[in-house]
């Protein structure tokens, strides 16, 4: 059975018996300041001075992040611009070297044209003619054919001149023939529009060369056309 008067004497000691503090509470200190509004207000005070510091400064790099960013993208869409007007050029460029080389080979075609028409001429034979109708014909002009020689060769002498002078345009800007004629099948500037058996010229040589190809330093402006031997 519980004694209650001994419950009660217990629960009486403890009730009168100070606590011993806890390890992890500090000691007490000796004196207490007395509390000093006016410097709780003037560390206010400054604590918002600092914050209004502190976001001005940020506000200004921002701000110069900002100015860089917009600095920096402009001079993006500056190179943009200038490598897309660089790309243009060199595309107009191209296209400009392309048209002179059909000249050129507009050229190419008219000095064969005079001189298969010259060679045709010289392997014709004169009409022969009878010694009477040598001694009683009449002083005559020269020969058509003659004449006909002489217009071609003036001809062909100045179209020769004219491709100089084109030849040498395209070689100050570093444009150049590319040599295709008995040379080895390159597939990087050749182009095969047909192939044909060949007994003279190796197999996978250039017999014919239809369309000349040319070259701008490393770039190829026109690849050969070519027929290949097999």
């Amino acid at each position: 059975m519980i004694d209650r008067q001994e419950l009660a004497n217990k629960l009486l000691d403890y009730l009168q018996t100070t606590p011993e503090l806890p390890e992890y509470l500090a000691e007490p200190p000796e004196s207490l300041s007395a509390f000093d509004p006016y410097q709780m207000v003037g560390e206010w005070v400054a604590l918002r001075h600092e914050i209004k510091q502190q976001n001005k400064l940020a506000q200004s790099t921002t701000l110069s992040l900002q100015q860089a960013l917009d600095v920096e993208r402009s001079r993006n869409e500056q190179l943009q611009n200038q490598q897309s007007n660089a790309i243009a050029k060199g595309n107009d460029d191209k296209s400009l070297w392309k048209d002179l080389l059909s000249v050129m080979d507009d050229l190419d075609r008219s000095i064969t044209h005079n001189q298969a028409q010259i060679a045709a001429i010289e392997s014709s034979e004169p009409p022969e003619t009878s010694f009477l109708q040598k001694l009683f014909s009449r002083p005559s002009k020269p020969p058509v054919e003659a004449s006909s020689i002489e217009s071609l060769t003036s001809n062909q002498e100045a179209i020769e001149m004219i491709r100089r002078s084109l030849l040498t345009i395209l070689r100050q800007r570093q444009i150049s023939p590319i040599l295709a004629l008995e040379q080895p099948f390159d597939p990087e500037c050749m182009y095969a529009i047909g192939q044909q058996h060949s007994d003279s010229i190796p197999s996978n040589h250039i017999i014919q060369e239809v369309v000349r190809g040319y070259r701008q330093g490393d770039r190829i402006l026109r690849e050969a056309q070519v027929i290949v031997s097999i």
